[in-house]
């Protein structure tokens, strides 16, 4: 079983930029899916129109209303 290739990392967003969390699954068939969580909840980009999730598994999270930081697991 192969390791994650990119783990996600803490990153620190301030007001009203861009928040970019990277992640890259390891390669696998079928192609492995990257799952989003935050406080235990799943994100789902299908709900929100800030955040969205790039085919390689990152996720992006625009304008950030305040001042935030995420500490990658």
């Amino acid at each position: 079983q192969e390791d994650f290739r990119m783990m996600p990392m803490s990153t620190k967003v301030a007001q009203g930029d861009t928040a970019v969390l990277k992640c890259q699954a390891p390669r696998g068939y079928p192609e492995p899916e990257v799952t989003w969580f935050k406080n235990g909840e799943i994100l789902d980009p299908a709900s929100s129109k800030r955040i969205r999730r790039t085919e390689t598994g990152n996720l992006v999270a625009g304008e950030q209303r305040n001042e935030w930081t995420f500490n990658g697991q």
